[in-house]
């Protein structure tokens, strides 16, 4: 139930987030000139919505789709093919995401404009590209922000594709198969012409070869053991070259994959050429100063060329033109979205592992603790009560209530699942539910025929765990939480704990 609860409250986060989304559509036309598209005509389609983090105002992309319609023509290695052609009825993986792809759009505000591309993986995810700080915008509303009819490009690479490619292949290859067929009757039909020449001249020479026959026969024998000898060494040579190529074909890619990779790299090349290309006027900008080209030129090879992107920021922060990476960076540290893992302790259940992801709104915790005596065993005599107070058998055996078990002498077994919920800058409260072992006893004087004897009574039970409590992060990498843990809403257990965030989230 708890878990249908969340998934319904995170549907309702992304789909309120979804609300304020437009969309962006176009037809991307190739020449076939370039790799930039297997297709001379591809139809794309992404959606965009505008966000604010601090003071900054970003757009961000989400679900590209791409289709190519039958009218296109695909272009192998310099050739066209359209459908007909291939003998197909609509082009293979007609919904494919590409290698890589950037939309260039063109924002306004209602008073200025501001160029900006978006880059988007073979993954389908995007990036979310950097506008402009709001305190320099006029009469400021998220509301005015929206992109322009027209004013909007896309470049892709999509790559080939293999099924289409094989088809391909297995209808050049029949060809060259027909044609060779074709020049083999042609060749027979010559040879049996030349054959019927020499068919006289070789029976008047039969008479001849039959007296020398029995003179060459001890030859013919010492010639076909000798042939026989040389065929098995070569049989032998062959089979352990087999082995030899196996071995080698085992650690060597096939010929198809390496033509595979290979055309993958200069497609990649290809694209990274195109790429240059267009950011040559914000290259120029970066050399004289400009620390938005800066920027904007790592957001361009952030995902597809992320050395290129590095040397970009590393080459902004020598030469002092990173306010925005600063900005950013500092957007990151006071960022509420994190995922930390670490370590939780009890005062019962001393060993314990935490997990908390936490947002700017509601996330997810996770907590499991466990004790050494989780599962220890205690004595019990049968037909004894379990109550507290004084209890006589019907053979006079009496049972009188001494004490129960420490915290330290418990023993104690949990998991519980929650939600937490960010309150102000790096203070987070957390809630929820799960179940619970609890391992104990009670101390009980047993008298029998008047000799005393103290038993350890078995009162362990399952119940339901509830735990609450705090979570602060110490700066972007650590956090601290401390708790109280119940179990059916009674016997307190404080908890405490420390956990890293290993993936920190813009």
């Amino acid at each position: 139930m708890k878990t249908k609860f969340l998934l319904s409250l995170l549907s309702l986060v992304i789909f309120i987030s979804m609300l304020n989304a437009q969309t962006l559509s176009g037809v991307y036309k190739n020449s076939g000139s370039s790799t930039g598209s297997y297709y001379t005509d591809v139809k794309w389609q992404v959606s965009y919505t505008f966000e604010e983090d601090e003071r900054l105002v970003y757009i961000r992309f989400f679900n590209p789709k791409i289709s190519v319609p039958n009218y296109s023509k695909y272009n192998f290695y310099g050739e066209m093919y359209s459908l007909s052609d291939i003998g197909l009825s609509s082009w293979p993986q007609s919904n494919q995401l590409p290698y890589a792809m950037q939309v260039a759009v063109t924002v306004t505000d209602g008073y200025n404009n501001y160029d900006v591309s978006g880059f988007c993986d073979a993954n389908g995810t995007c990036d979310r590209t950097y506008i402009i700080d709001k305190v320099n915008v006029k009469n400021y509303s998220l509301s005015h922000f929206n992109v322009p009819s027209g004013y909007n490009s896309f470049h892709a690479n999509l790559g080939g594709e293999g099924e289409t490619e094989d088809l391909i292949k297995s209808k050049k290859e029949s060809e060259k198969k027909s044609q060779e067929k074709k020049s083999q009757k042609n060749e027979s039909v010559t040879s049996s012409t030349a054959d019927s020449g020499t068919s006289a001249s070789s029976s008047s020479s039969s008479s001849t070869s039959t007296s020398s026959s029995s003179s060459e026969s001890e030859a013919t024998i010492y010639n076909n053991i000798f042939l026989a000898e040389a065929a098995r060494k070569q049989q032998e040579e062959k089979a352990y070259q087999d082995v030899v190529k196996g071995v080698f074909d085992l650690f060597t890619p096939s010929a198809e994959e390496s033509e595979r990779k290979s055309r993958e790299y200069v497609q990649k090349m290809e694209y990274k050429a195109v790429l240059d290309k267009s950011l040559e006027s914000k290259i120029e900008a970066a050399k004289n100063g400009d620390d938005q080209s800066y920027y904007d030129i790592y957001l361009a090879y952030q995902y597809s060329f992320p050395s290129d992107a590095r040397y970009y920021r590393k080459l902004a922060y020598s030469t002092g033109n990173a306010s925005l990476f600063k900005a950013e960076k500092k957007l990151e540290r006071k960022s509420p979205k994190a995922m930390f893992i670490g370590y939780q302790y009890g005062e019962i259940s001393p060993y314990g592992l935490s997990f908390f992801q936490t947002t700017d709104n509601f996330g997810f915790f996770m907590l499991f603790r466990l004790s050494d005596k989780a599962f220890t065993t205690y004595t019990e005599r049968e037909g004894v009560s379990k109550n507290r107070d004084v209890y006589t058998t019907g053979n006079g055996t009496t049972y009188t209530y001494l004490s129960e078990a420490t915290k330290q002498e418990q023993g104690k077994f949990m998991l519980s699942l929650g939600t937490s919920y960010h309150i102000y800058k790096p203070l987070f409260v957390y809630a929820g539910v799960g179940f619970a072992l609890v391992n104990t006893f009670s101390n009980q004087r047993m008298v029998e025929y008047n000799k005393p004897e103290v038993l350890q009574i078995d009162e362990s039970y399952y119940g339901a765990s509830t735990d609450v409590g705090l979570l602060i992060k110490l700066g972007r990498r650590i956090a601290i939480n401390g708790g109280v843990s119940f179990v059916n809403l009674k016997n307190p257990e404080y908890t405490g704990g420390i956990s890293f965030n290993f993936w920190p989230e813009k």
